[in-house]
């Protein structure tokens, strides 16, 4: 249903950050990564920003998003893992 398949990948970077990139790809540091306490945490930031991919949010401002785009981007994660059965309130 995303309407696209995703690349995932991991980058080397101490500093905690994920985000997406058109054509259908999410970065995610390993730094946030480490961060991380569970499964459904990783879900929720991947929901996220496929999120991101899947409303369309322009690429210029996927780079500086705003405050709608990132409620809109969180509302979608929260209906994927739904569908995928994750657990939501382990996902902080």
């Amino acid at each position: 249903f995303l309407g696209f398949t995703p690349l995932i990948t991991l980058f080397s970077s101490p500093s905690p950050n994920a985000f997406a990139e058109a054509p259908g790809k999410v970065r995610l540091s390993s730094g946030l990564r480490e961060l991380l306490s569970n499964r459904s945490e990783l879900a929720f930031v991947l929901a996220h920003e496929l999120g991101h991919l899947t409303l369309r949010h322009s690429r210029g401002e996927l780079r500086s998003s705003s405050l709608d785009q990132e409620i809109q981007a969180d509302r979608f994660a929260v209906d994927l893992m739904g569908k995928a059965h994750f657990a939501q309130k382990e996902a902080k």
